[in-house]
């Protein structure tokens, strides 16, 4: 019997697992035969991925009832593009981070949706146990990926959404707040952003000779930057950046950035999480880039209110007794 993972769950086990044990699965109809998602499995599941949120979604080609608050299935007859499941253990599945994208559109909110899509396509893991509760790894895929696995299942339910929201994804976010800025500042008004031209996310810039006698390094990474403009925003938090040597670094980059021609904007955590104060920044921003404010759509207030009561945080993917005990145990070392 198989288990495989659906949506909100796959994205799960894809920002917080050991993924040296994920293969891809070319047979995509094969990991379908006999899936039997119950009790057994989904105990077994949680026993090898316990830091997953309960109800665990499930996908099924069979109409079978869900178990509750421990698991949920999702039904599908569809013949799936190769490569769409990853095997990751003893009769357990994923489906792949282009998937899961077109997966959580049908099951979560629209800005649930991006936020899942920039932390696939971010350069972070969620690991509670660390100090700043992320490790750093490469993309797991990106928004061009994620269009192109659309393009090949558009009969696939979830791909009109999917394909809508894909253009917006921000992609190489640092975490979970950097990823959420983007967000803020480019979204459409639709959406509740402020429909800033979208910016490059840690992108590496040559240092110039001033800035590398500031900083002693070839380059320069800025968290956010519009390069027609020489435009940045750092992100300063002190969720993130906890030691005064980090403190110290960032101070140096942004002097650095300054004395290279660039026009720098930082951005803390109150700031971020204040509906006002950001609104004055992206307004600030707009006129450094000479943007012009385009007419915003009628809902514009209510999607911005429903943006900022979603905030950055990933916890609801996560089982929050597993996310306590895995920080506890780094408090304690």
């Amino acid at each position: 019997m198989r288990l495989v993972l659906y949506g909100e769950s796959g994205a799960a086990y894809w920002l917080c697992a050991d993924l040296t044990c994920a293969k891809p699965r070319k047979d995509s109809s094969a990991v379908l035969e006999d899936d039997a998602p119950g009790k057994a499995s989904c105990s077994y599941l949680l026993r090898q991925f316990p830091g997953l949120a309960q109800p665990v979604h499930c996908l099924s080609t069979r109409k079978t009832r869900g178990g509750g608050s421990f698991w949920k299935t999702h039904f599908t007859s569809y013949a799936y593009p190769p490569n769409s499941f990853w095997h990751i253990g003893s009769g357990l599945y994923v489906p792949s981070p282009e998937l899961c994208f077109v997966q959580a559109c049908t099951t979560t909110t629209d800005h649930r949706a991006l936020k899942i899509g920039a932390a696939l396509c971010g350069t972070f893991s969620v690991r509670p146990q660390s100090p700043t509760g992320l490790a750093r790894r490469e993309p797991l895929t990106t928004p061009g990926r994620i269009q192109k696995y659309i393009d090949r299942a558009s009969c696939l339910h979830g791909t009109k959404k999917a394909a809508r929201l894909a253009r917006h994804i921000p992609q190489n976010a640092a975490s979970p707040p950097e990823a959420f800025l983007c967000l803020v500042l480019a979204l459409p008004g639709r959406w509740g952003g402020y429909h800033l031209p979208p910016p490059l996310m840690n992108k590496r810039l040559k240092s110039g000779r001033k800035s590398r006698a500031i900083t002693q390094r070839k380059s320069l990474v800025p968290d956010l930057y519009w390069p027609q403009a020489k435009v940045a925003l750092e992100f300063d938090s002190d969720a993130i950046h906890l030691s005064s040597a980090q403190a110290t670094r960032d101070s140096t980059k942004r002097l650095a950035l300054e004395n290279s021609g660039h026009r720098t904007v930082t951005v803390t955590t109150n700031q971020l999480a204040s509906r006002d104060r950001m609104s004055h920044i992206a307004q600030r921003i707009g006129q450094e880039l000479g943007h012009i404010s385009r007419n915003r759509s009628r809902d514009f207030s209510c999607q911005q209110n429903a943006l900022f009561a979603e905030g950055w945080s990933l916890n609801w993917l996560f089982d929050p007794t597993w996310l306590a005990n895995e920080s506890a145990h780094e408090q304690r070392a």
